[in-house]
C-alpha cells in the first residue's frame, strides 16, 4: 500500500476520513498513549483517504510501534525523520523501491556531500528508469525539508489484535489492511512542511 503524495491535494479531491485526521492533528499527541509510531505525512494522507495507516512493503502485514517509555518518543522521532524522507523520494519519483541499493542506507540530508555516491545512485537507479536526473537531484534536495510525523496509539490495540514482539521496534500487530484510524489517539507533525500539508488538508475534507 503506497502512501499518498501531498501533491494530490488539488481540484475536487476528497479525503473521506479527513475530519477525523484533522481532529487528531489538532489534539496532538495523547499524553496517556499506549504506543507510539513514527511515520511520514504521506502516510497520514493515506489515513485520511482510506481510514487506516498503510503497511510498509508488499509482503509485510505487520504494524510496528513502541510502547510508552522514556526513550520511545526519541526513537520514533528518528524513525519518522528517516521514513518521511524515504517516502518523499519514492512517491515523487513514482517508484516502489531502489533495485541496487537499500534506500534505508542513504542519509538524504547529506547526500550532496558525497558526489561519488550520488553519481552512482543516479547511474544505477534513476537513468535506467528514464527519470530526468536533474529532476531526481531536485527531489533529493527538497527532501531535506521533511521531518516526519508521530502518532499515538490507544490501548484498545491490545484488546483487538494479538500483540507480538517486534524486530527493531518493541511490538507489532498483524493487520493486512493497515491499522484502522479508531486505534489512533493523536497526531503530531515534526516539521513546518508536515504542518503545512496537514493545514492544507482541511480544504479537502
Amino acid at each position: 500500500m503506497r502512501a499518498q503524495n501531498p501533491e494530490m491535494l488539488q481540484g475536487d479531491f476528497k479525503l473521506p476520513f479527513g475530519s477525523q485526521v484533522f481532529e487528531l492533528y489538532q489534539k496532538g499527541l495523547d499524553p496517556n498513549y499506549y504506543g507510539i509510531h513514527g511515520t511520514s505525512v504521506d502516510a497520514i494522507l493515506y489515513l485520511a483517504r482510506y481510514g487506516a495507516m498503510p503497511i510498509d512493503g508488499d509482503t509485510d502485514s505487520m504494524f510496528y510501534y513502541y510502547k510508552k517509555s522514556e526513550d520511545s518518543n526519541h526513537l520514533c522521532d528518528g524513525y519518522a525523520n528517516t521514513n518521511s524522507k524515504i517516502k518523499y523520494v519514492l512517491n515523487r519519483l513514482r517508484i516502489n523501491e531502489f533495485t541496487h541499493y537499500s534506500i534505508y542506507g542513504f542519509d538524504f540530508d547529506y547526500i550532496f556531500d558525497y558526489p561519488d555516491q550520488l553519481d552512482a545512485l543516479i547511474a544505477q537507479e534513476i537513468i535506467p528508469r528514464r527519470i530526468n536526473p536533474v529532476f531526481a537531484k531536485w527531489i533529493f534536495d527538497q527532501v531535506k525539508k521533511t521531518k516526519g510525523v508521530l502518532i499515538t496509539i490507544s490501548d484498545d490495540i491490545s484488546e483487538n489484535f494479538q500483540v507480538l514482539p517486534g524486530d527493531d521496534c518493541d511490538f507489532c500487530v498483524e493487520t493486512e489492511n493497515g491499522l484502522p484510524i479508531d486505534f489512533i489517539s493523536g497526531i503530531q507533525p515534526l516539521g513546518d512542511y508536515e504542518k503545512q500539508v496537514l493545514d492544507r488538508m482541511q480544504k479537502y475534507i
